[in-house]
């Protein structure tokens, strides 16, 4: 399992820096696109709950040990993740994550769509 997350506002992901870096990039854009982009890879396992229904299924995925990060710190732990899927009537299938960062005092909730 991996997982890439990345700002996607304009000012978040300087259009000067490229790849493989170059001599004139700027250190400060460079660290602007580190603080802003997330990347782990490890293994996973999902445990389901059928409480929620023909229409939602609810359970946790366990991302870890982690074998590869963006942020060094990760590399070895273990992230929990509560999931939802969400079946609507026209077929529309959606997956959520929901991560709660107490100590950031922040709430992230991720959706993607089945296309």
């Amino acid at each position: 399992m991996s997982t890439v997350m990345s700002a996607t506002d304009p000012q978040e992901r300087p259009l000067d820096v490229g790849w493989p870096p170059r001599a004139n990039d700027s250190t400060d854009d460079w660290a602007l696109v580190g603080k802003n982009a997330f990347s782990i890879a490890g293994r996973f396992r999902a445990v389901g709950d059928d409480g929620g229904g023909d229409d939602v299924a609810r359970g946790q995925v366990t991302h870890g040990p982690i074998e590869v990060a963006s942020v060094p710190s990760f590399v070895g732990t273990t992230e929990e993740r509560n999931y939802t899927v969400v079946r609507q009537e026209e077929g529309t299938v959606y997956l959520g994550w929901h991560l709660w960062l107490d100590d950031a005092g922040s709430r992230a909730s991720v959706f993607w769509k089945r296309i």
